[in-house]
């Protein structure tokens, strides 16, 4: 307490001597206006403009004398305690103001710092797809050239002379004959696994897909038949059949 009161002690008293330091300017400034010959009527208004100031301010300097031996009475005290309550709130407040602002900031920026990392991990997953996505392109479609250069000289001669909707599985590669599709027939690739004398023949038509085997000449065997789903859009099969 002893603090604060010096402190309201040493303000009142700079006030009140800046105060009488005005007073004392405005009082010679209305002693030059007095002794000027030279436009009266201004001059008494200029005057009577700083006797009023004075005036206002010997008020203010009263009412500071009073408050001056007030606080030397202790009279002030619990004022002093409210002011010094209040000071402190809004100290707090504003400290409290720039912490919160200071962690807004500082999650703002955790947060675009996730989203770089984030957006940068995508970009890295995608590059690496990307390269993998290619190099299986690359690998498939090397293995699709060197199946089609391996394509035995009977099957090509057969191919030749085979309709498009029909043709040879050659290692998991389709082979389509080259004369033009036959109208209302389904698509049929022949497959032979590797030895022995099974022909399995896969047909599709727009509803079923049936897979047949055929062992030397013996007739061929129903062994699978599935329903298709169209999708829409889908002319490959229309273009046949």
């Amino acid at each position: 307490m002893e603090f604060r009161r010096r402190h309201e002690k040493n303000k009142i008293q700079t006030e009140m001597s800046d105060i009488k330091n005005f007073n004392t300017a405005d009082t010679a400034t209305m002693a030059r206006f007095r002794t000027s010959g030279v436009n009266l009527e201004f001059n008494k208004k200029q005057i009577e403009k700083l006797l009023k100031n004075i005036e206002q301010r010997e008020n203010k300097l009263e009412e500071l004398s009073e408050r001056l031996q007030k606080l030397q009475r202790g009279e002030l005290d619990a004022e002093l305690e409210k002011e010094s309550t209040m000071v402190k709130m809004d100290i707090k407040r504003k400290n409290d103001e720039k912490k919160k602002m200071k962690a807004e900031i500082a999650e703002s920026k955790k947060q675009d710092k996730e989203k770089s990392n984030a957006y940068y991990q995508a970009n890295r997953s995608i590059d690496r797809q990307n390269r993998r996505t290619n190099k299986d392109i690359n690998w498939g479609y090397k293995y699709f050239k060197r199946t089609c250069d391996s394509v035995p000289d009977y099957m090509r001669k057969k191919l030749a002379n085979m309709p498009e909707n029909k043709g040879y599985i050659w290692k998991k590669v389709f082979c389509y004959g080259e004369r033009p599709a036959e109208k209302g027939q389904p698509i049929s690739m022949f497959e032979r696994p590797r030895g022995g004398d099974k022909l399995i023949i896969h047909e599709w038509t727009a509803t079923d897909y049936k897979v047949y085997e055929k062992i030397g000449k013996g007739r061929k065997k129903l062994v699978q038949s599935t329903k298709r789903k169209e999708k829409q859009g889908n002319n490959t099969l229309s273009a046949y059949l």
